[in-house]
């Protein structure tokens, strides 16, 4: 399911995301920064979780390749506990997570499909699976599914990652995640069943770091 990112932006401004001002190179975001209780609780309880999996991802792809986005960069940093815009006048929390990445070396065809397939391949399914395993220390109550957001485009290996050209964020429910992990889904079934929100030029880049995730 895809959604206009003006159309998503005018729904975060109207509720009120909260920017916060963070320490240098943080890329979780502390349980004040969160707009609603549950949000709150889901920090405190389970950052450790959120920290098992920046470091499982970024164990995997070299610092020229990939990297967490952090407070400075973002309102609500590079992990956290987010509401998925789509859901509005709910609660619902996703653990997710946010990275800038270099364009990958293959791409799956020119056109918008085949460069989300390629960057699915690439990172998605590595940071899907880190998500993943540790959502599942969390009963359902508290976590409803897991968000995946890359922004990618820059094309020379090798150079530092800057903010890229082109990005996406994907909530998955909680047990289209459990399923796709038993193979009872493909990625295409994954990804097609749930909100999948693309992003193209530097301004919807903006909007979607700094105010369509919410924490």
């Amino acid at each position: 399911m895809r959604r206009m990112a003006s159309w998503l932006l005018m729904t975060a401004l109207l509720l009120g995301v909260v920017v916060s001002v963070s320490a240098s190179g943080a890329y979780i975001a502390p349980p004040s920064d969160y707009t609603s209780a549950k949000g709150k609780s889901l920090a405190q309880k389970y950052s450790g979780l959120l920290e098992r999996v920046v470091k499982e991802v970024t164990a995997v792809y070299s610092s020229n390749e990939l990297r967490i986005v952090t407070l400075d960069e973002c309102s609500v940093g590079g992990a956290g506990f987010w509401k998925n815009p789509s859901k509005f006048g709910t609660d619902k929390r996703y653990m997710g997570v946010l990275v800038m990445a270099k364009t990958p070396p293959y791409i799956f065809g020119q056109d918008r499909n085949g460069h989300v397939a390629s960057v699915l391949d690439r990172y998605g399914k590595t940071i899907l699976a880190a998500l993943t395993k540790q959502m599942q220390a969390i009963g359902p109550p508290g976590v409803d599914g897991v968000a995946i957001s890359i922004v990618w485009g820059n094309t020379v290996q090798g150079d530092p990652i800057e903010i890229g050209s082109e990005g996406m964020l994907l909530f998955l429910a909680r047990q289209d995640v459990i399923s796709y992990k038993n193979f009872k889904l493909t990625i295409q079934n994954l990804v097609n069943r749930n909100d999948l929100f693309l992003f193209n030029g530097s301004g919807e880049i903006e909007n979607l770091v700094q105010f369509i995730i919410e924490a």
